[in-house]
């Protein structure tokens, strides 16, 4: 099933600008947590960075899997289960927003990770434009599609 739209709360958002903007040249990025609504909208309640043992580089990032797990642990706890894994998000210093084949190859790789999300999405931020788009891998098509998004004005 796909999302029919996504949305993206202000501190998380807050997050991703306040990474991207410390990694200089570099690409950033992590995990997000957030849930999916029974109408099909996709809420990203929040985001952390790559961790202490990620690797950012010019044209790309390595996220610190222990550092994930334990933020979405502590989501997921801190939330009453309400947050869990979503995807991730990261950023490419340029103007593009779409997805390198090194992004698909990540999003196939979540998609096929059991005990994850059959459907995760991906967040690219575009450092120099400083906007974002949001991208759903929806099987069995082994695509990346594009999540209409808006930004809210508060908190989820």
């Amino acid at each position: 099933m796909s999302l029919k739209r996504a949305s993206i709360g202000p501190s998380a958002l807050g997050k991703i600008r306040a990474l991207v903007r410390s990694s200089g040249t570099r690409e950033t990025g992590g995990p997000m947590v957030g849930f999916v609504t029974d109408e099909h909208e996709l809420v990203i309640a929040d985001v952390a960075g790559p961790g202490q043992n990620g690797k950012c580089m010019p044209f790309n990032v390595t996220v610190d899997g222990e550092h994930s797990q334990r933020f979405c642990d502590l989501a997921y706890r801190n939330s009453g289960g309400k947050f869990d894994f979503v995807g991730d998000w990261h950023c490419h210093p340029s103007i593009c927003i779409r997805p390198s084949e090194g992004d698909r190859q990540a999003m196939k790789l979540l998609a096929d990770t059991p005990g994850l999300v059959p459907n995760p999405v991906s967040l690219i931020y575009s450092s120099f434009l400083r906007v974002f788009r949001i991208y759903e891998w929806v099987e069995p098509a082994q695509r990346l599609i594009v999540v209409p998004h808006r930004r809210l004005r508060r908190d989820p």
